[in-house]
């Protein structure tokens, strides 16, 4: 499903918080990524892991030298680590590096061939609600709710 062009008059308020917030006015459809089956295989996942153990870093260079620091601070092995969002599986992958138990939550559905990784549909995880020892989120949450992946418009996404 396409995002809308413009937010639905009747969901205007909410979205405004009562006309609190300004709208700028921007139209981002990635829908494309949804469009193609997705599948994480376990090669890829192995090429991300021996990138990542040799401090390359990818499209968010300085976040992901951030999380190497939080994650030699703060060890995950044997951890539960929820991903929320995923495009690709690059942070299901520094988790695996680091040695803990990548759990990712997305809309749409994901298939794999490594048994190393839990993906769950939003639907999914509703109906079984899993508790983490930690959640990791790379510029995913601020976009729920607004349609830009296919997600349901709801003015409350982000929460």
């Amino acid at each position: 499903m396409k995002p809308p062009r413009d937010i639905p008059a009747d969901l205007l308020n909410e979205f405004t918080l009562n006309n609190r917030i300004a709208v700028q006015y921007r139209y981002i459809d990635n829908t494309s990524f949804i469009d193609n089956h997705k599948f994480y295989n376990r090669r890829d996942i192995d090429d991300y892991i021996d990138k990542i153990r040799k401090g390359e870093t990818f499209y968010y260079g300085r976040t992901d030298n951030f999380l190497r620091q939080a994650f030699t601070q703060f060890p995950i092995k044997n951890k539960r680590i929820g991903i929320i969002g995923s495009q690709k599986p690059l942070y299901e992958s520094f988790v695996l590096a680091y040695h803990g138990i990548p759990i990712t939550i997305e809309y749409h559905k994901i298939e794999t061939d490594d048994n190393r990784l839990s993906l769950l549909t939003v639907e999914e995880f509703e109906k079984n609600p899993q508790q983490f020892d930690a959640v990791l989120s790379i510029s995913s949450i601020e976009h729920d709710g607004l349609g830009r992946y296919g997600d349901p418009i709801n003015p409350e996404g982000d929460f």
